[in-house]
């Protein structure tokens, strides 16, 4: 699961470029396409401002429903 805030408010907030989270969010985009095609199961979600607030249930869910133990 991949988790990414694309809010370019929070890009001033954190003292980044102009245009870095553009970058970042191509960036994520292009990486997500990449999984895809290499036929890794993945999930990507895009927040905006949220990601202070995410519910840690998500992952841990998507986790507990990928990883194997032996």
């Amino acid at each position: 699961m991949i988790y990414f805030d694309s809010d370019p408010e929070n890009a001033d907030f954190m003292s980044q470029p102009t245009g870095y989270n553009t970058f970042m969010t191509s960036a994520y985009h292009s990486f997500d396409q990449l999984l895809t095609q290499l036929g890794v199961p993945h999930d990507l979600v895009e927040l905006q401002g949220e990601a202070a607030t995410l519910d840690p249930s998500v992952p841990l869910k998507f986790l507990g429903t990928h990883l194997a133990f032996q």
